[in-house]
């Protein structure tokens, strides 16, 4: 597989879909409404463009920088940027 699959599809299988994690102080209705928040974002995170979704991911939900991306996809620092700057665009505009 290439870099570009192999980022696409491990960044799909991320743990974030598993929710906010609770603590034992958090109010049970507050942990509910994170969690069809974080829920409602991963749809539409998953809807953007295949190299959108990716880089996005990879920035916001692992915490990458965008060289570290750029290097795995094989792309450029300024293709990561705008990647990522039009999935969150994309976001904003569907979640708005």
């Amino acid at each position: 597989s290439t870099a570009r699959e192999h980022v696409a599809i491990g960044v799909a299988t991320d743990d974030s879909r598993d929710g906010y994690q609770p603590s034992l102080n958090d109010d049970p209705c507050e942990v509910a409404q994170a969690n069809e928040t974080l829920a409602s974002v991963m749809a539409v995170i998953d809807g953007l463009r295949p190299m959108q979704a990716a880089c996005v991911k990879a920035s916001y939900l692992h915490g990458r920088d965008y060289a570290d991306i750029a290097a795995e996809l094989g792309i450029s620092h300024e293709a990561v940027k705008q990647h990522v700057k039009r999935g969150l665009a994309a976001v904003r505009e569907i979640l708005v």
